[in-house]
C-alpha cells in the first residue's frame, strides 16, 4: 500500500519528465524523411502508456483537463456515426481510428507537459534547439550538394517542405511564447526559423512566419504603434519578397493559377492545388450533409493527368476547410472549427494567455487554407493545445511556481 501511496505522490507531478523525451522525438521525427524502424511508434505506445499510468495512479481527471481531451474529438464522433455513408468504409475507420489516437497523445503531453511552467520552457528550448541545429547541418549539406531531395527543395528532416517550413513557425511560436526570458535564445532561433523558411521557398511558410512575429505585437499594441508597427510589417515583408525571386515566382504561379490557369502545367504545384480546391468544393456541394467518408475525398479528387493514366486514387485536398467538409460533411466542419472560432472571440486580455490563444488560433485557422491539419501531429498539437491554454487556466488571475506563463518575446 506504501508502494502506491508512494507512486501517487511521485506520477502527477513527475511524469511529464518521462514524456517529454517522447514530445520531443514525434515533433521531430513524426514526418522525417530518414525513418528509425519501429521508433515513432514505441515512442508512441510509451505515451499510451504513461497516459494510462498517469490517470490510473492519480485516479480521476480534472474537468478542466476532460475539455481538452473532449472537444478535440467531436467532429471525430460525428464523423463515426457518418460512416455508413463513407465512400470506403474500411479506410474511412482506419483513419479515424488514427486520428483519435493522435488526439489523444497530444492531448496528455499537453498536460503533463504544459500544466508544469518549468518542464515545458526546458522542453520547448530542448525541442527547437535540436530542430534548429539539425536542419540547419542539413540546410549546408543541401546547399553545398553533399545531400539531395527527391524533389530538389529544400525540406530538412521532412518529405514535405510546407509542411517542415509550417513546423518551423509552430515550434517558433510555442518558443516565443513559453519561453520565459533568453531573449538571445528566441532571437537566434527566430533568425535561424526564417532561413530554414525561405531556403523552402514555401509561400505558406514565409507569411505564416511574418504573421507569428508580427500579429501578437500588433495585437497589444496601441493604435499609433499599431499603425507603426503594421507599416514595419509590410517595409520588411516587402523587401523579404523582393529580395528572394524564388518566393515571387511562386506567388507569381499561383496568382496565374486563379486567373489563367491554362498557362500553367497539369503537374505543377500552384495548377494542383488550385484544382484540387476548386474540385473539392464542388464535391462539398454535392455530399454537403455526409461527406465522402474520413481522407476519402482521394478517391474522387484524381489530377486530370493520373485520370489520363488511368488512376483510381488521387490525392486529398490540399485545404483543410474542404477536406473536414468531405470527412463529415457541413456538420463536421462546424464540430471542427466553431470551438476554435469561439474561444478566439470569447478570450480577451483578462485571460492570462489570451494573446498566445489569439496568435495560435489564427495562426491554425490561416494555415488550413492551403493544408490538411486533422491528420498531422504537429497540427492536432496545435488545435488542442489552444483549447488546454484557454480552459485550464480560465480562471486564474495571476502564477504559481507551477504554473504555465505565456511571455513573448
Amino acid at each position: 500500500m506504501s508502494y502506491l501511496r508512494k507512486a501517487y505522490r511521485w506520477s502527477p507531478k513527475n511524469i511529464g519528465l518521462l514524456a517529454s523525451p517522447a514530445f520531443v522525438f514525434l515533433l521531430i521525427m513524426n514526418k522525417s524523411e530518414w525513418k528509425i524502424r519501429f521508433l515513432d511508434w514505441g515512442f508512441g505506445l510509451l505515451v499510451a502508456a504513461l497516459m494510462v499510468l498517469f490517470f490510473i495512479l492519480r485516479g480521476r481527471i480534472h474537468k478542466k483537463e476532460l475539455a481538452v481531451f473532449i472537444l478535440p474529438l467531436l467532429w471525430v464522433f460525428y464523423a463515426f456515426i457518418m460512416t455508413p455513408f463513407a465512400f470506403d468504409v474500411n479506410h474511412h475507420l482506419k483513419e479515424l481510428l488514427k486520428v483519435a489516437v493522435l488526439i489523444l497523445l497530444s492531448s496528455f503531453l499537453i498536460v503533463a507537459l504544459f500544466s508544469r511552467e518549468k518542464l515545458a520552457s526546458k522542453t520547448i528550448i530542448l525541442t527547437s534547439a535540436l530542430w534548429v541545429l539539425i536542419n540547419s547541418a542539413l540546410l549546408l549539406f543541401w546547399y553545398f550538394g553533399i545531400l539531395e531531395y527527391e524533389k530538389a527543395d529544400f525540406s530538412g528532416l521532412f518529405q514535405n517542405r510546407n509542411e517542415f517550413a509550417v513546423q518551423t513557425v509552430i515550434l517558433m511560436a510555442m518558443c516565443l511564447f513559453f519561453v520565459k526570458g533568453h531573449s538571445f535564445v528566441k532571437a537566434f532561433f527566430v533568425i535561424l526559423s526564417f532561413l530554414l523558411v525561405a531556403s523552402t521557398l514555401s509561400m505558406k511558410g514565409f507569411v505564416l512566419f511574418f504573421f507569428v512575429v508580427f500579429f501578437p505585437i500588433l495585437l497589444r499594441s496601441r493604435l499609433r504603434k499599431k499603425v507603426f508597427y503594421a507599416s514595419l510589417f509590410a517595409l520588411l515583408f516587402a523587401c523579404s519578397y523582393l529580395a528572394m525571386p524564388n518566393i515571387q515566382d511562386r506567388m507569381s504561379r499561383f496568382s496565374t493559377a486563379l486567373t489563367n490557369p491554362d498557362e500553367l502545367r497539369q503537374n505543377e504545384s500552384a495548377f494542383l492545388r488550385v484544382w484540387l480546391t476548386v474540385e473539392g468544393s464542388k464535391l462539398v456541394v454535392q455530399n454537403p450533409i455526409t461527406g465522402v467518408g474520413v481522407h476519402n475525398a482521394r478517391f474522387f479528387l484524381i489530377p486530370p493527368l493520373a485520370q489520363e493514366r488511368g488512376d483510381e486514387v488521387g490525392v486529398y485536398s490540399h485545404n483543410n476547410y474542404v477536406e473536414m467538409a468531405l470527412n463529415a460533411g457541413v456538420l463536421g466542419l462546424l464540430l471542427f472549427y466553431l470551438p476554435l472560432v469561439c474561444i478566439y472571440f470569447k478570450v480577451n486580455v483578462n485571460h492570462p494567455h489570451w494573446l498566445a490563444i489569439k496568435t495560435f488560433s489564427v495562426l491554425y485557422l490561416l494555415a488550413g487554407i492551403a493544408m490538411v491539419q486533422y491528420n498531422n501531429f504537429i497540427s492536432i498539437f496545435l488545435y488542442s493545445l489552444i483549447f488546454f491554454m484557454y480552459f485550464y487556466y480560465e480562471e486564474k488571475a495571476s502564477f504559481d511556481q507551477d504554473s504555465l506563463h505565456c511571455q513573448y518575446a
